[in-house]
């Protein structure tokens, strides 16, 4: 909920800080949701054969290793 500009008179010294952090939380969006490839899955299972864990195949994939887990479980293999 953001705090308008000259609601409270006189506005405390918080108030500008707390806007900025409003600002600052606003900005900072969640990454939505990149869809899996062929060429990824066949990738992810290359890589569990060869023992890597869904965390470092996460951070070689750019993706959370609960999101490679979740992935590799739904691959028909």
């Amino acid at each position: 909920m953001a705090i308008e500009p000259h609601v409270l008179a006189p506005e405390p010294a918080w108030v500008n800080q707390e806007r900025r952090r409003e600002m600052d939380q606003s900005l900072t969006k969640k990454k939505k949701y990149k869809t899996w490839t062929t060429k990824e899955d066949r990738e992810l299972v290359r890589l569990r054969e060869e023992g890597l864990t869904y965390k470092k195949i996460g951070e070689m994939m750019n993706r959370s290793a609960i999101s490679v887990e979740r992935r590799y479980k739904r691959i028909p293999l």
